[in-house]
C-alpha cells in the first residue's frame, strides 16, 4: 500500500509541476501583452494631447466609425468631401490663397457647411467638410461662400 500512494503521489506531483509550468507561460503572455497595450495607450494619449493635426484624425476616424455603424455608406449616404469641376471662381482675396476655410452650401434651402477648400487645377477645386454631410452626389451645385459673399462654385464631380 504504501508503495502505491507513493506512486500515486508522485503521479500528481508531476502533473502539478506541469501545469504551473503551463500557468507560468500564460501568466508571462498576459503581462507582456499589458505591458504592449499600455504603451500603445500611453503613446495615444502622449500624441492627442499634443499634435492637433492627430487629434483632428482620431476624432475623424471615431466619427466615421459611428456613421458606418449607424449603416450609412461613405460616400453615398454621406461625404466627408467632395471634388468640384467647372468650376467659376471670383477674384476675391481668399481665391487667389488656393487654399482656404469657407462655408458652402449643396442645396438652395440647407444650412451652410464650414468646409476647407483647396484647388486642384484650373477647374477643380477640392472641398473638405469640417463635419460629414448627408447625400453630397455628382453633378449637384455647390455654392462656396465667405462671409455671405459667394466667392465661388461648380459642379459636383465626386464625393467621397
Amino acid at each position: 500500500p504504501f508503495k502505491e500512494k507513493f506512486e500515486e503521489l508522485k503521479k500528481q506531483s508531476t502533473f502539478n509541476i506541469e501545469q504551473a509550468a503551463k500557468l507560468d507561460l500564460h501568466i508571462k503572455d498576459v503581462l507582456e501583452t499589458g505591458v504592449k497595450i499600455s504603451n500603445d495607450t500611453n503613446t495615444l494619449a502622449s500624441a492627442l494631447k499634443g499634435d492637433n493635426m492627430k487629434q483632428g484624425k482620431w476624432g475623424e476616424l471615431i466619427l466615421e466609425k459611428v456613421l458606418e455603424l449607424s449603416g450609412l455608406r461613405k460616400g453615398e449616404e454621406y461625404s466627408q468631401g467632395v471634388t468640384l469641376t467647372s468650376c467659376v471662381m471670383t477674384n476675391h482675396p481668399i481665391v487667389k490663397k488656393g487654399e482656404f476655410e469657407a462655408g458652402v452650401k449643396i442645396r438652395s434651402m440647407a444650412k451652410e457647411a464650414p468646409v476647407k477648400v483647396k484647388k486642384l487645377d484650373k477647374d477643380e477645386w477640392q472641398i473638405i467638410f469640417n463635419e460629414p454631410q448627408r447625400a453630397a452626389a455628382p453633378g449637384q451645385s455647390c455654392v462656396i461662400y465667405s462671409d455671405d459673399i459667394v466667392v465661388g462654385g461648380g459642379f459636383i464631380k465626386e464625393a467621397f
